[in-house]
């Protein structure tokens, strides 16, 4: 059995809880956000997209409709770039975070609310994305609008793919960000893949308390969407839930040998990630589905986006008449490790008290009242 790096100590000291230093490590986001605006670039409109309110923690997005987007193939859309090309993108880079060992996982978690109804006959989705640029390769999910109604996942062989940048070795596209100084190098048509996955669509779930993104102005959506190293690839998960109700939905996909999730697996334009560096939001349809607002320009707003590392023990708990202590943390419905508790009275020692599988989005364990004066716990994974 191998055993990785442990999450969290909690102390019980004089029926006190105290948290240690080693919970999931916060990751530092910059205040300003990126903007991939192809109209703007281009000339043909005053763009589709405005921020507002950008900091590290969100922004508030002013998304118009695309029906007056321009390409040389137009109005038939047909050649490159195609009409989803021209969608706008907020995208933030961050110091990379390693990933090439099981267990290391890097996770999103943010609010949403929309500021205008989303057009009920749309049938697109809102998107976002987690990748590294090191290797041009992204996992995303997207959560229906309009008439669309459930979540699912896609594994994207790109982040950006333009023809004039490929490994000739491995024949991969490589990654180039938009040179905003040259509105035609067609750089800038092939960051607009970021979002536009290339994948098929695998796992996925439902809709929470039966209210789905953009149906009203007032329900603010809770999203959690992780990434994370296991034995076999890379795990994606999401947890969503909001305010209409308590109903949580909880979404993941243990990656596939040969397939979604395999980076070492040799599929086109795919290969082993190491550092998770970039992160991305879009509103997203093709066609006659991108006009999100109706005619009219909308807005949504991202708040409470936090950005780290590992994974976080979300409560511990001793309690009052018994004396039992519960630790709670995430998981994963599809992990393949087991999660130990672990026990010290010193810091030192460590004593294994319980092996615990996934019981779904959070996992708890309960130690029994002892007559320590003092106790420290830890959760490690361990795969086998």
């Amino acid at each position: 059995m191998k055993r990785y790096t442990s999450l969290l100590a909690v102390s019980l000291m004089l029926a006190a809880l105290l948290p240690s230093l080693m919970q999931a490590q916060p990751i530092s986001l910059p205040s300003a956000w990126g903007q991939y605006d192809l109209q703007e670039q281009q000339g043909f409109s005053a763009g589709l997209l405005s921020l507002a309110a950008e900091s590290s923690s969100g922004f508030t997005a002013t998304v118009g409709s695309n029906g007056i987007a321009l390409g040389p193939d137009y109005p038939a859309y047909t050649g490159y770039p195609s009409k989803s090309q021209y969608l706008p993108r907020v995208y933030t880079f961050f110091a990379g975070q390693p990933i090439t060992t099981n267990g290391q996982r890097v996770t999103f978690s943010f609010d949403v609310k929309f500021n205008n109804l989303a057009d009920p006959g749309n049938n697109g989705s809102f998107r976002f994305t987690m990748g590294d640029t090191n290797c041009n390769n992204s996992w995303g999910e997207f959560l229906g609008i309009g008439t669309a109604s459930s979540s699912t996942f896609r594994y994207d062989g790109t982040i950006t793919q333009d023809t004039n940048w490929i490994d000739t070795i491995s024949g991969n596209s490589l990654y180039m960000p938009p040179d905003l100084s040259n509105p035609n190098n067609p750089t800038n048509y092939s960051f607009g893949s970021l979002c536009d996955f290339n994948g098929s669509s695998v796992g996925g779930g439902g809709v929470p308390n039966g209210v789905k993104m953009g149906v009203d102005t007032t329900t603010v959506h809770h999203i959690r969407f992780s990434v994370e190293r296991t034995p076999s690839g890379l795990q994606v998960d999401s947890v969503w839930n909001n305010s209409a109700g308590t109903a949580v939905e909880h979404a993941a996909f243990a990656p596939v040998p040969g397939g979604a999730g395999d980076d070492h697996s040799g599929l086109p334009n795919v290969s082993p990630w190491t550092n998770v560096n970039i992160f991305g939001f879009c509103l997203f349809g093709t066609g006659a589905n991108e006009h999100f607002f109706g005619y009219d320009p909308g807005s949504f707003t991202v708040s409470n986006l936090k950005a780290y590392s590992g994974f976080n023990i979300t409560a511990f708990q001793r309690d009052p008449a018994s004396g039992d202590v519960t630790l709670t943390w995430e998981s994963t419905k599809v992990d393949v490790c087991e999660y130990v508790v672990l026990k010290s009275t010193d810091l030192s020692s460590w004593t294994s008290i319980s092996t615990n599988i996934t019981e779904g989005f959070q996992t708890s364990y309960t130690n029994s009242a002892t007559a320590d004066n003092a106790a420290y716990y830890r959760v490690e994974k361990v795969y086998p």
